[in-house]
């Protein structure tokens, strides 16, 4: 995971096509280099709570949501995680 030098935005900024979609990653935002440390076990989430505050607003709720989305291994919308369902605890030593 690279990081851009100087300026360290608290969102990702991104690019968007004349069409509305994705073209690229202008730069990298902290919250998701926090999301990127959660998913690989490297931060807690109460340690992010400790020292980065809750994401309060309307922003703050789509950090919120995909926090929520790791600790419960599931979707916002109840859906399961294709990792999850590729391997499940009790299927691994069998």
């Amino acid at each position: 995971m690279a990081l851009d030098d100087g300026i360290f935005p608290e969102w990702s900024q991104i690019e968007l096509d004349d069409h509305g979609l994705i073209k690229r990653l202008k730069s990298r935002g902290w919250r998701a280099t926090l999301l990127t440390l959660l998913d690989q076990s490297l931060i807690t989430e109460h340690e992010i709570q400790h020292l980065f505050g809750f994401a309060s607003g309307v922003s703050g709720a789509i950090f919120r949501r995909c926090v929520y989305e790791h600790r419960n291994r599931c979707f916002a919308d109840g859906e399961e995680w294709l990792e999850r369902r590729r391997v499940r605890p009790d299927e691994r030593y069998q």
